[in-house]
């Protein structure tokens, strides 16, 4: 039997703009964000970059280093781990949110590749996942072109064992 541990993350959209990322100073505003734009290769509204912060507001404004690449950066993307409901955030110590955040940021950069990550993102997850353990983000409301649920057991090397293939 495997264990798999499911995340809830639920995401807002903000204009890539100083005056929106401002409403964002709360120091309990922290999360996981997404940054769209438009791109020379990939075209508008791409996904350029998946980034976790501590403090949504001071971590964003650092992320105008895009106005001065090729990349036109027009929306941002805030996403907050919820509980199951989605009715309020998480109610976890701020130790294991911060551990379920740099998962989660993991698992979305190697699913979706944006195109200014510069982690790891590509091949799969190993067939005990991270750290031993198997996690479901499931994305919900204002999600961009994320897909709506990802799994490390779908990015496992435990369905692609091609001498003896899981059907």
């Amino acid at each position: 039997m495997i264990n798999v541990k499911v995340i809830n993350i639920t995401w807002e959209k903000i204009e890539f703009e100083q005056s929106q990322i401002n409403m964002y100073s709360n120091e309990i505003d922290f999360g996981i964000y997404q940054i769209y734009g438009q791109h020379p290769a990939y075209g508008r509204d791409s996904l350029l970059y998946i980034g976790k912060a501590e403090m949504f507001a001071s971590r964003l404004k650092e992320r105008f280093e895009f106005l001065e690449s090729c990349a036109i950066p027009t929306s941002i993307r805030l996403g907050r781990l919820t509980n199951s409901k989605l009715e309020d955030e998480l109610n976890i110590g701020a130790e294991e949110k911060d551990r379920l955040i740099a998962i989660a940021e993991k698992i979305l950069i190697k699913s979706h590749a944006p195109a200014f990550n510069k982690q790891d993102n590509s091949g799969l997850f190993s067939a005990t996942g991270i750290d031993g353990q198997h996690y479901i983000i499931r994305n919900w409301e204002d999600y961009g072109c994320l897909l709506p649920e990802i799994s490390t057991l779908k990015l496992s090397y435990r369905f692609w064992a091609f001498d003896n293939p899981v059907i």
